[in-house]
C-alpha cells in the first residue's frame, strides 16, 4: 500500500509540479497588529432574535426556536441513549429466571 501511495505522489509531482509550492512573503510589514475602535452602535438593538417565519415548533417551547430545539435534542438523547441502549444492556444481562440454561445440552 505504501508503494502505491509513493507512485501516486511521484506521478502527481511530475504532471502537477506547482501544486505543492507555497508562496511565503518575507517582507517586513509595518502594521502587524490590528487595532479595534470602540463600538459606536447600540449593541442591544442588534442582539434581537431573528423571527423565523417558516419555523414549526416540536411542541416543547412555543416561544423560541433555540429553546424548542434544545429541549427536543435533550429529550431525544435521553430517550434513545438511556432507555434503549442502557435498557437493552440491562435486559441482555439479566439472570435467567426460568432456569432454562441454554448452554447445557438436553438429555432426552
Amino acid at each position: 500500500m505504501a508503494g502505491v501511495i509513493s507512485i501516486q505522489r511521484s506521478i502527481l509531482k511530475r504532471f502537477l509540479p506547482g501544486i505543492n509550492h507555497r508562496l511565503v512573503s518575507t517582507s517586513k510589514r509595518n502594521n502587524e497588529t490590528a487595532t479595534i475602535e470602540e463600538c459606536k452602535t447600540d449593541v442591544k438593538s442588534k442582539t434581537k432574535e431573528v423571527v423565523h417565519k417558516d419555523w414549526i415548533s416540536y411542541g416543547f417551547d412555543y416561544e423560541t426556536k433555540t429553546g424548542d430545539r434544545t429541549a427536543m435534542h435533550s429529550i431525544m438523547f435521553a430517550s434513545v441513549t438511556l432507555c434503549l441502549v442502557v435498557g437493552g444492556f440491562y435486559m441482555a444481562y439479566l439472570p435467567d429466571y426460568a432456569l432454562a440454561d441454554w448452554s447445557q445440552p438436553r438429555l432426552s
